[in-house]
C-alpha cells in the first residue's frame, strides 16, 4: 500500500453538489429576468422581481457553497472543486446587489427630480404614453422637494449665455446625443419631452425640459426626470439630470 487514496475511497459531499446546482439555477433565473424585461417579454417590474428571486437563490448558493467547502476541507471528501465554483459564481452574481445596496440606503426614496421644485416643467405629450399602473405625474410638492434638496443640492437651473432659441436647439441636440427618445419638441414654448431607458431592465424614465430666460435675458434651462415605476430611483434621475446639464455646458 502506498497510502494514496483511490477514487473509490473518497467521499462525495452532497452540499458541494447542491451549491453548484443552486448557483446554476440562480444564474438562469437572473439572466431570464433581465433578458425578458429588456426585450419586453414581461413588464419591467416583473423582470426585476425575477431578478430579485435569482439574487436570493445566489445568496443561498453562496451559503451552501461555504458549507460544502467546510465539508470538503479534507482530502477524503470529493466535491471541493464544485463548491469552489459555486462560491465564485454566486459571488459574481451578487456583485450588483453589493453595488446597488449602499446606494439604495443612501439616496432618498423618491423618483421625481427637478431643477425647479416650485414650478417644475410639466409633462403633456408623455401622458399618453403612460398607463394607470405607472407613477402619478403630479409633482408631490414640499415633501419630495425637501428630500431632494437634502440629497441633491446641486440640482439647480442652468443659465447659458445664449438666446432662448439657441439654447433650445442645443438642448434638443444634447438629448438626442444622450440616446433619449424625443417625444415632442416645441420651439415656440421652449418645451422638450423625451424618454430614456435604463440599460439593464429597460425601465422607462420620462424627461421634461423647459427653456426660458432669466432677468438678464440669458437662457435658463430647467429639467425634470421622473421614473414610471418604483418608489426609489436609486439616484438615476439626479444622475441623468447632471449628465445632461454637464453636456449642455461643455458642448
Amino acid at each position: 500500500m502506498n497510502g494514496k487514496l483511490t477514487r473509490g475511497d473518497r467521499r462525495y459531499s452532497v452540499m458541494a453538489g447542491l451549491a453548484l446546482v443552486f448557483a446554476l439555477i440562480a444564474l438562469l433565473v437572473i439572466v431570464s429576468g433581465v433578458f425578458s424585461a429588456h426585450i419586453g417579454l414581461v413588464p419591467d417590474l416583473t423582470g426585476f422581481g425575477i431578478f430579485a428571486i435569482g439574487q436570493a437563490l445566489a445568496i443561498l448558493a453562496l451559503l451552501v457553497s461555504l458549507v460544502g467547502l467546510v465539508r470538503t476541507r479534507h482530502s477524503k471528501r470529493a466535491g471541493r472543486g464544485k463548491a469552489t465554483a459555486a462560491l465564485v459564481l454566486s459571488a459574481l452574481m451578487l456583485l450588483p446587489l453589493v453595488f446597488f445596496l449602499p446606494t439604495a440606503l443612501q439616496v432618498p426614496p423618491i423618483h421625481d427630480i427637478t431643477t425647479d421644485t416650485q414650478n417644475p416643467p410639466e409633462f403633456t405629450a408623455i401622458e399618453a404614453l403612460r398607463t394607470e399602473n405607472d407613477n402619478d405625474l403630479t409633482y408631490a410638492g414640499a415633501p419630495v422637494a425637501n428630500l431632494q434638496q437634502e440629497a441633491y443640492p446641486q440640482i439647480v437651473p442652468l443659465i447659458l449665455p445664449l438666446s432662448r432659441a439657441q439654447a433650445f436647439a442645443k438642448a434638443k441636440s444634447v438629448a438626442t446625443e444622450l440616446g433619449w427618445e424625443i417625444v415632442s419638441a416645441d420651439a415656440a414654448t421652449g418645451q422638450i419631452e423625451a424618454v430614456d431607458e435604463t440599460a439593464l431592465f429597460g425601465f422607462k424614465d420620462d424627461i421634461a425640459i423647459r427653456i426660458g430666460t432669466d432677468e438678464t435675458g440669458a437662457a435658463k434651462v430647467d429639467i425634470r426626470s421622473a421614473s414610471r415605476v418604483g418608489q426609489s430611483d436609486l439616484g438615476a434621475n439626479a444622475a441623468r439630470i447632471e449628465r445632461f446639464m454637464r453636456a449642455l455646458q461643455e458642448g
